[in-house]
């Protein structure tokens, strides 16, 4: 069996690990987190939406979808979860089932690469954000959120979970990207009982050559 063939049988075995559905009595504070990442993204970049190709990899169940539609966003979607896919299709987005670290779009593709709550899924995420910075044009941004390892939610034993680390190796491998680490930030759960739930924020820029 050839290296490739190897690496196909590998994640094929793993595809039903990969995706579990938010539960329904979290989704509001899922939600209000990604708008809390969205203004932040908003506040640091001066960013004007209007006309720009955004990807979204991981697109649920569509919130982020519209929230970057409305803002003039032109978005499109990758996932492994067909339902969400469905509802998604449903609503008139540009959606696909498309693993994260095997892209099939053209380099240079996208202004802006939205990442929440995925890379940490990967299981090789040094190659995975390679392929982030491929899709993405020269100069464009990518917004990367995960969870920190530790906490009393324990997000390193989720069994689809395979990538998560502290602050400093993720910064560590973004930088041996070759991306620009344009911010970085901590950020809390807005549920007062769940305020140890933190997670790991990144902004980064793919250098104009």
């Amino acid at each position: 069996m050839s290296r490739a063939e190897k690496l196909t049988k590998f994640l094929v075995n793993l595809r039903s690990d990969v995706y579990l559905p938010t539960f329904d009595h979290i989704q509001w504070v899922t939600d209000q987190n990604q708008l809390t990442a969205l203004r932040l993204f908003e506040l640091v970049t001066k960013i004007n939406w209007k006309d720009l190709k955004v990807l979204e990899v991981g697109f649920g169940e569509g919130f982020m979808l519209e929230q970057f539609r409305d803002a003039g966003a032109v978005p499109t979607g990758i996932g492994l979860d067909r339902d969400n896919y469905k509802s998604c299709d449903d609503k008139g987005f540009d959606v696909s089932i498309m693993d994260q670290s095997f892209m099939d779009f053209p380099d240079g593709t996208f202004d802006v690469l939205w990442s929440q709550h995925v890379l940490e899924h990967s299981i090789f995420p040094f190659f995975t954000l390679h392929e982030y910075k491929r899709v993405v044009r020269s100069g464009g941004l990518i917004y990367i959120e995960v969870p920190a390892p530790d906490t009393s939610f324990n997000h390193q034993d989720d069994p689809n979970h395979y990538s998560v680390f502290g602050k400093s190796a993720w910064l560590s491998l973004m930088a041996r990207t070759g991306l620009r680490i344009v911010d970085h930030a901590e950020l809390n759960s807005l549920k007062d009982s769940w305020q140890d739930n933190k997670y790991f924020s990144f902004i980064l820029r793919k250098e104009e050559k």
